[in-house]
């Protein structure tokens, strides 16, 4: 019969046979870095099936458990948009002033938020009217084609002119600033 003798690390999964002539004997040690060993005299036919025991039925003891961590997937990113108007000059038209912002048919505020799936076209174009409310209001509008991009900011002008009474001509002048900004993923 020929005996080989058999190691085993569950550190670096080595495993050897070799040809020996020595008695029989079983030796298990763990190493000061906490490598685990097995090393033992048996015939060859008993190390092959030792090695697919321990195969099979890892020693526990000496195998470092790690969880694995999944960094999550995001398909929608979120992004908040920010408006605001400043009058730049108001040439006696009025000074009750009224501002409507919609973005796809819809009312829309500042610091609305928008939910954008990952890939799609990012860019949205926000409707600004501005009304100068009294008996014969006046109106101007403008619109602002928006980058759903992360520190992205954009600003249009709209000129409101008086249309009835002494004043019929002067112009207001508002600015109207959209700065946008990337606040989670989903």
């Amino acid at each position: 019969m020929v005996k080989g003798v058999f190691s085993y690390s569950l550190a670096d999964l080595d495993c050897r046979c070799s040809v020996v002539t020595k008695p029989r004997e079983t030796l298990f040690r763990r190493t000061p870095s906490g490598v685990c060993f097995f090393i033992g005299v048996v015939d060859v036919r008993k190390c092959l099936l030792f090695l697919c025991m321990v195969l099979a039925f890892p020693l526990t003891g000496c195998i470092k458990q790690t969880k694995q961590i999944t960094p999550p997937v995001y398909t929608r990113d979120v992004y908040e948009i920010s408006i605001s108007a400043s009058l730049q000059y108001n040439n006696s038209v009025g000074n009750d002033w009224r501002k409507v912002y919609t973005c796809d048919g819809s009312p829309f505020s500042s610091g609305k938020r928008l939910e954008v799936p990952l890939g799609a076209v990012k860019t949205v174009v926000i409707n600004a009217t501005i009304t100068e409310a009294d008996k014969w209001s006046d109106v101007g509008f403008g619109s602002l084609s928006v980058d759903l991009v992360d520190g992205f900011t954009t600003s249009t002008t709209i000129t409101i002119t008086e249309n009835k009474g002494r004043y019929r001509g002067n112009t207001a002048k508002w600015e109207i600033t959209c700065k946008v900004a990337l606040v989670d993923h989903k």
